[in-house]
């Protein structure tokens, strides 16, 4: 298992919390908070004409999320922004949390880039890019040169001569 030093800190928060509650009692108002990054979680899937990508973005909006694509990689990046508050008598408190993401995924095709379309509704993101067409695979004939007389397999081609300033020299006959 990888080590994870955002692990290690919400284990402390928690091992912490427990021994506040031990002490002092539950506030009824506390909520459970956790020290990911947001991650989109992320579909990818081929049709006949498209490669097509959902990602879910829930409580944003459009103007929050911007993609990039190119042959065989999406990428999508946001802003989020949280508030919560919570009040009782005597009691008041408001939370807020601002960040950045990014979420590169690799396509399982190369796609026309040019061609795709990003559309937003109801927190997911659905991209779709027309797949490129597969190249045509043409055999090309590569000629093979014929060995020079007295090189033959397993023969070593003679060196050119150097001069001292580095120089080839032409071979003397």
């Amino acid at each position: 298992m990888r080590w994870s030093p955002m692990g290690e800190l919400e284990g402390m928060r928690r091992r912490m919390g427990r021994m506040l509650e031990e002490m002092i009692g539950r506030h009824p108002l506390e909520e459970e908070m956790t020290l990911d990054a947001f991650v989109p979680a992320v579909d990818v899937y081929t049709t006949d004409q498209e490669v097509v990508v959902c990602a879910e973005l829930p409580g944003l909006d459009a103007k929050d999320v911007s993609v990039e694509i190119s042959e065989n990689r999406a990428i999508v990046m946001g802003q989020t922004s949280r508030t919560s508050e919570a009040k009782q008598e005597n009691y008041f408190r408001s939370e807020r949390s601002f960040g950045s993401f990014r979420r590169a995924v690799l396509l399982p095709e190369r796609v026309k880039e040019a061609e795709a379309t990003a559309k937003f509704e109801n927190g997911i993101l659905t991209i779709r890019a027309p797949r490129l067409e597969p190249a045509e695979h043409k055999a090309h004939k590569i000629p093979i040169a014929a060995s020079q007389e007295g090189q033959g397999i397993g023969a070593a081609p003679e060196e050119p001569r150097a001069q001292a300033s580095g120089q080839v020299l032409p071979d003397k006959d």
